[in-house]
């Protein structure tokens, strides 16, 4: 799945349209437990209603809203004799847990986990899922999958905040309008991912480090939210590159780095796979 230069003033409202279909499931906006009992069908719809569907979906949402644009595929970049490809991995960090704070500032400093449920009611007994927490709550032991009981049992002040499909979407459209600013060559991957081959801004006389700064500053400037880079020759060494970029940072692995700074990992390490 690759892209044009976009249409700024039109690429978020594409975005939102083409994300309609999974902002209409019911129960993302409402945030109320479900059950057979409240609902005969919710076993099948479940997932279809999911925010994990809504995250693995978003493939589908890049792919609708580029057909919009009708513009054509350039493919990879053309590499000249002994010319090093250049592929970013764009994550945003803590994806919902940052647009959670963008919007609600009193939450600065604070550790901040998104879910359903505050945990007010039920306290440590709260089966509530986390689906993203923040780094101040990731250092006191909290993180995404865990239920919200044990995670205020590790850390008894976390804030927790609901979910906010639209604003994922609307930060989601003004990050890859940024990518897109620096490169027609973009893979949308999930709602705060992407691969972009920079190869010909490194070509133009730029250094890796200097795109990738001028990058995570424009996103920050347009979405009020953070993200990491990592960048090497691969999509994959890139996307493991990221790990040591994170939080808010950058790294390049060289080609010429690439066996050695894999031979540590183990099999885990790889996507998928750990």
């Amino acid at each position: 799945l690759m892209a044009g230069s976009p249409s700024k003033a039109s690429s978020s409202v594409a975005a939102q349209r083409a994300a309609e279909p999974l902002l209409q499931k019911g129960f993302l906006h409402e945030g109320k437990p479900r059950t057979t009992r409240e609902d005969p069908e919710f076993l099948r719809t479940f997932f279809a209603a999911s925010r994990l569907h809504f995250i693995g979906a978003w493939r589908e949402v890049w792919s609708a809203l580029l057909d919009e644009r009708g513009e054509e595929d350039p493919g990879p970049a053309s590499l000249a004799a002994g010319e090093e490809r250049v592929i970013f991995h764009v994550d945003l960090d803590c994806f919902f847990a940052s647009v959670a704070m963008r919007e609600h500032p009193e939450l600065a400093g604070e550790a901040v986990a998104v879910c359903w449920s505050s945990g007010e009611s039920k306290g440590e007994s709260s089966a509530s899922e986390i689906s993203s927490a923040n780094y101040a709550a990731r250092a006191r032991g909290v993180r995404a999958g865990m239920f919200l009981g044990e995670a205020k049992r590790l850390c008894p002040e976390l804030k927790t905040a609901p979910f906010d499909f639209e604003k994922y979407v609307e930060a989601a459209s003004r990050a890859f309008e940024c990518v897109l600013s620096t490169t027609p060559r973009v893979v949308g991957k999930s709602i705060d991912e992407c691969f972009a081959d920079v190869t010909e801004c490194v070509r133009a006389g730029r250094e890796v480090w200097e795109v990738a700064s001028t990058l995570r500053g424009a996103i920050a400037t347009a979405t009020g939210c953070p993200a990491s880079i990592g960048s090497s020759s691969s999509p994959l060494v890139a996307k493991l590159a990221t790990g040591e970029a994170k939080p808010n940072g950058h790294r390049h692995v060289a080609a010429a780095e690439v066996e050695a700074w894999l031979a540590p990992l183990g099999i885990a390490a790889l996507p998928g796979i750990g």
